[in-house]
């Protein structure tokens, strides 16, 4: 924004962000490090609205989805999206549709793996990367903390294991049928890979688990991550029982009760979050100490995501912890995948969880 600002002074700017947490960080960023004037900032979405457009406005992807193309037609705008690979889908690439003298993506996990949207539609209007920090350059630089990755196989019942062997069968039948035709996928198969990684993430030990490995890093600020809203609450209460200052933030919540438990962790009221998809963004509450991701999909950009919340450096972090609970072959390839990608910048440790 400053360099923008040294060749058009008079430079408007759109930031697009995908979630209100993020648009109040930015907010305070804007006010704060590059000392812009409150009265110079538009917030819209998160319920705060206001009339006249400020020298910089700042939007969630919702809100900007609707004013984009208006609010550009006069003066020079620059565009920045941040986590910008939300912006690929057919909704949200509206935003894209206004008049910029410049633009800038950000985003940890750019590329997308089931769809070539993000080369279709991002990429002509924001332009191609530029610039890409990995994790070495982070730690070498101090950008993150040192860490430790531990994944742990946790147990199925009985029934549980029935229904994934019922589902593993369905899913041999379905490849045969495609190496007949030819094929790799078909939309069958994606629907029975899908319901066997809901089944292996609704396990019931993830739950016994997480609260186990919790209790060992009792006094610290963590975050959990589930996929599921019940199996979150159930992780809460649990953790209460044994002690725990802990909140649950998922969109089940109304938004006073959502936010309050976010002010809550940010202000280290509370140790323990326990989060669905909500917080995989955006999140920066750099003293958290240690993660737990009791259930995921297989996404890469999620996985990125994650951590990225458990990684930033702090006073008094020496090592950040991050657990990953798995049930499955395919889990488990996944994550050697990972191992083996970092192997020369964490400490990878594989466990198997007891029974109950």
């Amino acid at each position: 924004m400053a360099e923008v600002i040294k060749v058009r002074p008079n430079c408007q700017f759109l930031i697009v962000v995908p979630t209100v947490a993020l648009l109040d960080q930015w907010h305070a960023a804007l006010t704060g490090e590059l000392q812009i004037q409150e009265a110079d900032v538009t917030a819209l979405g998160g319920g705060v609205k206001r009339r006249k457009m400020g020298r910089v406005v700042l939007a969630v992807l919702n809100s900007a989805r609707s004013v984009a193309s208006t609010i550009t037609k006069n003066g020079h705008w620059c565009l920045i999206v941040d986590e910008c690979h939300r912006v690929a889908s057919a909704k949200n690439r509206q935003v894209l549709g206004g008049s910029f003298i410049a633009t800038l993506g950000l985003s940890a996990t750019p590329e997308r793996q089931y769809d070539s949207w993000f080369e279709d539609f991002v990429v002509p209007v924001l332009g191609p990367v530029i610039f890409r920090y990995s994790y070495d350059d982070a730690l070498r630089e101090g950008v993150i903390s040192e860490f430790d990755l531990w994944n742990i196989r946790v147990p199925m019942t009985e029934e549980e294991e029935e229904a994934i062997q019922k589902i593993n069968k369905s899913i041999a039948r379905e490849r045969q049928n495609l190496n007949k035709q030819g094929l790799l996928e078909s939309p069958r198969l994606q629907r029975l890979l899908l319901l066997r990684s809901r089944r292996s993430q609704s396990a019931v030990s993830r739950i016994h688990a997480t609260v186990e490995l919790t209790n060992q890093s009792l006094g610290q600020r963590g975050i959990i991550f589930h996929e599921f809203t019940r199996s979150a609450d159930r992780i809460v209460a649990l953790l209460l029982q044994h002690g725990h200052r802990a909140r649950v933030y998922h969109s089940g919540l109304g938004p006073p009760t959502r936010y309050e438990n976010l002010r809550l962790y940010i202000a280290g009221q509370i140790d323990v979050l326990v989060t669905c998809r909500a917080l995989d963004e955006g999140l920066d509450v750099p003293s958290t100490q240690f993660g737990i991701i009791a259930a995921s999909t297989a996404t890469l950009r999620q996985r990125i995501q994650r951590l990225g919340r458990v990684l930033r450096p702090a006073p008094n972090k020496s090592r950040a912890l991050v657990m990953t609970l798995y049930a499955l072959n395919s889990e488990a390839e996944h994550l050697r995948e990972e191992s083996e990608r970092l192997r020369d910048l964490a400490n990878v440790r594989w466990f198997e969880a007891l029974p109950r």
